[in-house]
């Protein structure tokens, strides 16, 4: 159920925190299982290791004169009865392998001596989190994401600086994530988001920051946010610059400069209906207020001017080339004109997308490996490809037959050197087959998701678990 999943998740973010790695905390859950208590599974986890110290210390004791043990020291009062039995070779061999020198550190500076339920505290100020009984992590940011806009004269968000990030170790390492959701979603469902990933916080950017594109997308990702650059040559600023057609039977009034991706669009009856009735109305003369009424009716509609007094549904190609994809991108049999706007309006805008993803040229050189969920139109693909960075594989979890053929098609035409390994859904995705890609790419570098839409309030909450599943299973494949 939810309620399981949210306490395991819990109890692996604060076994994490203690600076237990991954695989010592899956073998513990296999173990005992995720009902018992943190503190009960960190004894799972230390006795066989201290078994095995034990064991180094006494062999220690019988060989050299200056080795002393005192029972009374009060570090050794508190151990469990069976703390001085000495293990076999065989169960010595079946305790997870960690060097001497770890185990001495972790035990005097991380021994979890009691673990408990604190009183809830009043969260701080710029604190992010689902529970108050949660104390912060290490990873965080100096400043709230939630924060990352201001508000213009015009009450349009305006960017503030990028506030700089501090993630632990644990969580800033290969294979790299990267959540993205182009939906509005309410912040309990990021706080839900963030929570199952290592409590990093979400950043948000406006696309008109570098497109012509107006909204805002949001990201949860372990990837450095210094040294980033933008896409160039960068693509249209303005519908002007999108639609240059246009822009000779624009009237004066029309300020509309970012195209807006409010609604489904619909180009049937009913835009062929909208766009002659808004035409006779042009023919007489407009007040101020019905023209300010009627540019928020056009870009509520993303009508676009083709002629005089003419107006005529935004086409998939001028849409494709606002979001950063190449023309004809979307196109696919049995592919209606609505159906590739839509699939384009749910897709990352690849100029946004790759800006942040730009950190990884730096890191991987020689090129990534990709696992991406969800892939749709392959916003992400496509970024890294403008980037300039080099697909080695690209296994791609897509359940829709269309998507699939498109991100086929554009793997062929753009040129991919690398391989690419298309499964129909996560549920295909099994462990051991993982684990075997694994093996054959030697790990990946970068895990994407981009959240499907599932109407509501956007958010896929089982899928998203399965995402975060698979994630863990792979970092535990690569520890």
């Amino acid at each position: 159920s939810n309620e399981e999943l949210f306490s395991i998740m819990e109890k692996t973010l604060q076994l994490l925190e203690m600076g237990f790695s991954e695989c010592q905390i899956s073998t513990a859950f296999d173990m005992c299982g995720g009902c018992h208590s943190v503190f009960a599974i960190c004894l799972s986890i230390y006795i066989p290791l201290l078994n095995r110290l034990c064991s180094i210390l006494f062999f220690q004791y019988y060989t050299s004169s200056n080795m002393q043990i005192k029972m009374e020291d009060s570090s050794l009062r508190d151990l469990p009865p069976d703390f001085f039995h000495l293990k076999t070779e065989e169960e010595c061999d079946s305790a997870p392998p960690v060097g001497i020198s770890e185990l001495l550190e972790k035990s005097k500076v991380k021994k979890p001596k009691e673990v408990r339920r604190s009183v809830p505290k009043k969260p701080k100020k710029n604190e992010f989190s689902l529970d108050p009984c949660i104390e912060p992590p290490l990873h965080h940011l100096q400043e709230e994401s939630w924060k990352q806009f201001d508000i213009d004269e015009d009450g349009k968000p305006v960017l503030l600086p990028k506030p700089s990030r501090l993630l632990a170790n644990a969580v800033a390492k290969r294979p790299y994530f990267f959540y993205g959701s182009t939906t509005d979603l309410p912040r309990g469902t990021w706080a839900k988001v963030s929570q199952f990933l290592y409590s990093v916080q979400p950043e948000f950017a406006d696309s008109r920051q570098y497109s012509a594109l107006h909204r805002i997308e949001g990201y949860v990702h372990n990837l450095p946010t210094e040294d980033r650059f933008q896409i160039t040559p960068n693509g249209p600023m303005t519908i002007d610059e999108a639609i240059p057609n246009a822009r000779k039977w624009k009237p004066s009034w029309d300020n509309r400069k970012h195209v807006m991706l409010h609604t489904d669009f619909d180009s049937g009856g009913g835009a062929s209906y909208l766009c002659d009735r808004i035409g006779r109305q042009l023919a007489g003369s407009l007040s101020p207020e019905q023209q300010r009424s009627l540019v928020l009716e056009l870009e509520s509609k993303n009508l676009m001017w083709v002629g005089k007094n003419k107006l005529s549904p935004l086409e998939p190609e001028n849409l494709e080339l606002i979001m950063g994809f190449p023309v004809q991108h979307s196109r696919f049999s049995g592919f209606s004109p609505a159906e590739r706007l839509n699939s384009l309006k749910l897709s990352f805008q690849t100029d946004t997308v790759g800006y942040h993803l730009s950190v990884l040229r730096g890191l991987f050189p020689g090129g990534v490996s990709l696992l991406s969920f969800f892939t749709g139109l392959g916003a992400a693909e496509v970024a890294l490809h403008r980037l300039g960075i080099r697909l080695r594989c690209l296994v791609s979890m897509e359940p829709r037959e269309a998507m699939r053929g498109v991100v086929k098609r554009w793997w062929k035409e753009s040129g991919q050197g690398g391989e690419l390994v298309q499964v129909e859904g996560v549920e295909k995705l099994s462990g051991e087959k993982l684990e075997g890609m694994c093996r054959k790419y030697s790990g990946f570098d970068l895990v994407v998701f981009q959240n499907p839409w599932r109407g509501g309030d956007g958010f896929a909450f089982d899928v998203f678990m399965e995402f975060v599943r698979v994630f863990q299973r792979l970092r535990c494949a690569m520890e």
